[in-house]
């Protein structure tokens, strides 16, 4: 733990330095949740049994696909909704083809949307794959504030954070092939630092998604895998056990 602790560390300071991120963009600040979830992969790994086969994966920029069953749900979604900042934004690009665990065919022109990190757990006998976590990220509040201040701006972020994470978790849940493997999933929605998370279970009764309950804003540190997301470790362990 002191070595993540050291690394978490590190990350934070080069995300928040002015020479390597002048523009205090959201892309530097990859590296703390990638080491977020490289250490619940680490914490994990002494309970997964290697004899089945069972392995935990960080999967940067997971595209999730709807199924053509359900595309015609967002037919008059309005295109301008979506932000162009490289997380959460639709993909139609020609010939995309099938490369989400949750698309059922190849449809070029399937809406889709473009996750910032997800965690993945997988078995190859036999194989199933299950996403188990997803991440949107966004920028860090404004340098040099008062930490309550610093607070405070986070939570817009964050709002726009959970939007996205919102519509990211309805594509997931809208695959008919999803369902095969778990009805489950953590979302964390994240400004920087600070974060909030859901735990949301695909409903059982074909109704949509309305509201998600999130946790309040936290902000990450060394404790935070093993106390304040206690649960959400219980649950990637047992998942990738079953």
């Amino acid at each position: 733990m002191e070595d993540y602790t050291f690394r978490l560390e590190t990350a934070v300071a080069l995300a928040d330095s002015y020479e390597a991120n002048p523009r205090n963009l959201e892309h530097p600040r990859y590296t703390i949740w990638h080491l977020f979830l490289l250490q619940i992969v680490l914490l994990a790994n002494p309970r997964i049994h290697s004899a089945n086969e069972r392995t935990l994966l960080i999967h940067p920029q997971f595209c999730a696909w709807l199924s053509p069953e359900d595309s015609e749900l967002f037919e008059e979604e309005d295109d301008d909704e979506i932000e162009d900042d490289g997380s959460g934004t639709e993909d139609e690009e020609e010939g995309a083809g099938d490369v989400s665990f949750a698309s059922t065919i190849a449809v070029p022109k399937a809406p889709s949307v473009i996750v910032d990190f997800a965690l993945i757990a997988l078995s190859r006998s036999p194989f199933t794959a299950r996403v188990l976590v997803l991440i949107e990220c966004k920028c860090a509040p404004k340098r040099g504030l008062t930490d309550n201040l610093r607070r405070a701006k986070a939570v817009p972020l964050l709002k726009s954070a959970k939007v996205q994470a919102f519509k990211q978790v309805t594509y997931l849940f809208s695959n008919l092939s999803f369902s095969k493997w778990q009805t489950t999933v953590f979302l964390i929605a994240t400004a920087g630092e600070y974060f909030s998370w859901a735990k949301v279970t695909r409903p059982t009764d074909s109704k949509p998604l309305t509201q998600l309950m999130w946790s309040p804003m936290h902000h990450l540190g060394h404790e935070t895998i093993k106390a304040e997301l206690s649960e959400m470790y219980e649950y990637i362990c047992s998942e990738v056990q079953r």
